[in-house]
């Protein structure tokens, strides 16, 4: 957020001003005027940002060649919050700094993910994680700084963020028996293995803890965390979950926050009895119409940084829903086959089953071109949530 304002930090204060006016946070609507020149919003310091119709349970968002940078939405920001607010607006805009380092940082490593990917044959260990890779390129729908990881540098980012590839071995912990609650957990190594002594085989068991979560693990008195590594693993969307291969994941606790700060991603003991019931009662439906995951393995020390779950996943190819408007290395879309070749603001049906019909490709600025730092329109197959007559359903993907 300094003084030039690049086009990522455009796209993300865009994004956080319609947050912003989604919620009307603060009586921000109250801002908004119109004349015959159009809808404006006043911003801190008197300046108007112009508004066009918006999508995604919003009336108005920012029209796409506003010049905005972070600090002018923070400064209004600042203006309308109560004074009862000012703590977390504060850790909001270290939110948004950090959201913005992701963003750029994403961008310097994108084309060698997507080369990776468009290089990984099926079987490869990278092919496993091929969906929720491309996944991780796409923006959260709603959360405007879902980048944000609060707390890890640039370096933890590249190694164990989802959108960039990595795969690295888990760290292992032992855990005295009297502890340990659930299942052993099956794919886990010797002690010797992890540079323990075999000797606390008698009296320990051995959880995986996430490389970062190592040194919240070694602060717990009577966990000892093995030196050596082992167990390779590439991270999916969520981040502290993490693939074994494509049909086994491996939920672990992660000391960082997304979605907010308050939304800290460890793994409270509680909600793994939980989720197991629900899958059980899900089960007992006659006709539950879905595949599930089988969710009954898991096991934690009564403590929110020491729990593992594990996932085995129903067969077939699985692709999170976030990956549906993701690019798509090494396959040309379908829609690329349409007679006018996907123009920009184009409307028709989408060919992914779940889209419904939509107006394509209205990504980036008012002439139909995608962002700078995206695939143009030809190879990034977004839907935003124009109607078509006759249509009843409506897309909640967008820019």
């Amino acid at each position: 957020m300094g003084d030039r304002v690049t086009a990522r930090e455009r796209y993300l204060a865009a994004r956080v001003l319609d947050a912003l006016l989604r919620e009307d946070y603060g009586g921000l609507a109250g801002r908004i005027t119109g004349n015959r020149g159009g809808v404006t919003l006043a911003l801190a310091g008197g300046r108007g940002v112009r508004l066009v119709p918006g999508s995604l349970f919003q009336d108005f968002v920012v029209a796409p060649e506003e010049t905005l940078g972070l600090r002018e939405v923070l400064l209004t920001l600042g203006e309308v919050a109560p004074p009862e607010d000012g703590p977390g607006i504060e850790a909001f805009a270290q939110e948004c700094e950090q959201a913005l380092r992701a963003l750029e940082l994403h961008a310097a490593h994108r084309e060698r993910v997507l080369g990776l990917l468009a290089a990984a044959g099926p079987g490869e260990r990278l092919d496993a994680v091929r969906y929720e890779t491309l996944a991780a390129f796409v923006d959260h729908p709603v959360y405007p700084t879902a980048r944000c990881r609060n707390g890890l540098s640039d370096d933890e980012l590249t190694a164990y963020a989802p959108e960039f590839a990595p795969s690295f071995e888990l760290r292992w912990a032992a855990v005295p028996r009297e502890r340990a609650r659930g299942a052993a957990m099956p794919y886990a190594p010797g002690f010797a293995e992890v540079g323990l002594p075999s000797s606390l085989a008698r009296t320990h068991v051995l959880f995986p803890v996430h490389p970062l979560t190592v040194p919240v693990v070694e602060e717990i008195p009577w966990a000892v965390v093995g030196a050596r590594p082992c167990l390779e693993v590439r991270p999916t969307l969520s981040t502290r979950t993490v693939a074994l291969d494509a049909g086994t994941h491996v939920k672990l606790p992660l000391p960082t926050s997304t979605l907010g700060l308050r939304n800290r991603r460890s793994i409270k003991p509680g909600t793994l009895a939980d989720g197991a019931r629900a899958e059980l009662l899900l089960r007992r439906l006659p006709h539950p119409g879905v595949l599930l995951a089988d969710e009954q393995t898991y096991g934690h020390a009564d403590h929110e940084y020491l729990g593992w779950l594990l996932r085995r996943l129903p067969p077939g190819e699985i692709v999170p829903v976030a990956a549906l408007p993701a690019p798509t290395p090494g396959a040309r879309p379908s829609w690329r086959s349409w007679p006018d070749g996907g123009t920009a603001g184009t409307s028709r049906r989408c060919s992914a089953p779940t889209s419904g019909c939509c107006s394509a490709s209205r990504c980036g600025s008012s002439s139909g071109t995608a962002p700078p730092w995206r695939p143009t329109s030809r190879t990034w197959p977004w839907c935003w949530g124009t109607v078509r007559p006759g249509c009843s359903s409506r897309t909640t993907t967008g820019c």
